[in-house]
């Protein structure tokens, strides 16, 4: 399948694959790095945890808009990775310009989609809401998805530039979507109630919430999209 973005995606590929033999350390560091989730979204989910605790109910509404907005920015991506055509990784398509660094697991991710990136979906969904809070830690979370939880997968192969552009449009676009008919709002309310009346049970499903989107519910995702593969 041909995308509109072909070429540039093809001009990063080629641009990070000259880094690829450069220097074992750093791309052993890198790919070493994909793989821990307290390095990739811990720092956001921080961030939000640290505003529903030193923030007025306005935005404590936020936070909220931002884990149902990151959860319906996860829904729509892995249904576009699951239902439209397969989009071969980098490290999958046999572009012979791809060069993976060392220490890169060459199939990983074999049988998932590339199109669009999940993760940034998610980390970009949550940065949004940081941002609606504060501003300069939304900043910083902003960066922190492009650079530490999006480039390196570009870097490793895992994903084209435009997997990651498609994911972090549907990740801010979840989130302010939820402003339309002051559905956030309604949210929060609701939310508001359950912590009053349920306090303990309300922050342990906080708690396993924030856990699950540190781990980008890997452990629901992978039997569900084993059984989506098996029934297809």
């Amino acid at each position: 399948m041909t995308f509109p973005f072909d070429t540039i995606d093809h001009g990063v590929v080629v641009f990070f694959s000259k880094f690829a033999k450069s220097s074992e350390v750093m791309n052993r560091l890198i790919v070493s790095g994909l793989g821990l989730d307290s390095v990739k979204l811990l720092p956001i989910v921080i961030c939000l945890w640290f505003l529903w605790f030193d923030s007025r109910f306005r935005d404590r509404i936020r936070v909220i808009q931002g884990f149902v907005g990151m959860f319906a920015a996860l829904l729509v991506s892995r249904m576009i990775q699951n239902l439209a055509p397969q989009r071969l990784r980098p490290l999958h398509s046999g572009d012979p310009a791809f060069v993976p660094p060392a220490g890169l697991d060459v199939t990983a991710l074999e049988h998932w989609s590339s199109f669009p990136s999940d993760h940034a979906a998610v980390s970009f969904a949550l940065s949004t809401a940081v941002f609606r809070v504060s501003r300069p830690l939304g900043v910083a979370c902003m960066l922190w998805s492009f650079f530490v939880v999006s480039l390196p997968r570009v870097y490793a192969g895992y994903h084209y530039v435009s997997d990651i552009a498609a994911g972090a449009i549907i990740g801010i676009s979840a989130v302010l979507l939820l402003e339309i008919g002051g559905l956030a709002e309604k949210i929060g309310v609701f939310a508001s109630k359950l912590e009053q009346q349920w306090t303990g049970m309300f922050y342990v499903a906080f708690f396993v919430l924030s856990y699950q989107t540190v781990t980008m519910f890997d452990d629901i995702r992978r039997p569900l999209a084993f059984l989506f593969q098996h029934m297809r």
